[in-house]
């Protein structure tokens, strides 16, 4: 089984906590980096046409799309403690999947790239303001969401950390540093759930 990974990406980085919860020995991790084109050459979009990591190869399986793939891992692996079979269980864990892709997460990326990813890729000029003030707007719509859920629960999901709290927590590494440009500390439910996601996601 191999996993083609981009170092410091965060749909990566979700992936490799699931790895490490089921206890995956034998993955070979390949690094590729957008940033030389690798991504983008033929040999790799045979694999994934959109260029994007992260990818798995398992036998015949070729699969993208980083939730699809922690999903996989966790039934491959016999991770029912972060992925359990119970549907009830599995359909509130995807939703929470779902709307991190769709919703949550896109705000935060969108913050990052401009105050954040653009200087460490070397991209010249500053931030959009326009796509700036869009996306925290967002942001803020969907953390008040996510703070009133956490409120009084430790994980996403059940009494123990799933897929949902790895997928949501994606962004841990660049929003729990000294300084971050995503406004998480304007919710108390909000920062204590990623402080303590610093375990799992890194």
């Amino acid at each position: 089984m191999k996993l083609y990974l981009t170092e410091g990406s965060p749909a990566c980085k979700k992936v490799l906590a699931t790895v490490r919860a089921v206890d995956a020995k034998d993955i070979e991790s390949i690094p590729v980096s957008p940033l030389t084109g690798e991504t983008h050459t033929e040999d790799y979009l045979r694999m994934n046409g959109n260029g994007k990591v992260p990818t798995l190869v398992d036998g015949e399986l070729t699969l993208w799309e980083s939730n699809a793939i922690m999903q996989y891992l966790a039934d491959k692996f016999g991770g029912d403690a972060i992925f359990p079979k119970d549907p009830v269980t599995r359909a509130d864990i995807v939703r929470w999947q779902f709307w991190e892709a769709n919703h949550y997460n896109q705000a935060a990326n969108a913050i990052l790239s401009e105050t954040t990813f653009k200087q460490l890729l070397g991209i010249e000029g500053g931030p959009n303001e326009a796509i700036l003030q869009s996306a925290t707007k967002d942001f803020h719509r969907f953390a008040k969401v996510l703070d009133d859920h956490l409120t009084d629960r430790a994980f996403l999901v059940g009494e123990t950390v799933t897929l949902a709290d790895f997928s949501v927590a994606m962004f841990t590494p660049f929003v729990t540093a000294d300084e971050t440009t995503v406004p998480v500390k304007d919710y108390a439910a909000l920062t204590r759930w990623y402080g303590a996601m610093r375990e799992y996601v890194h």
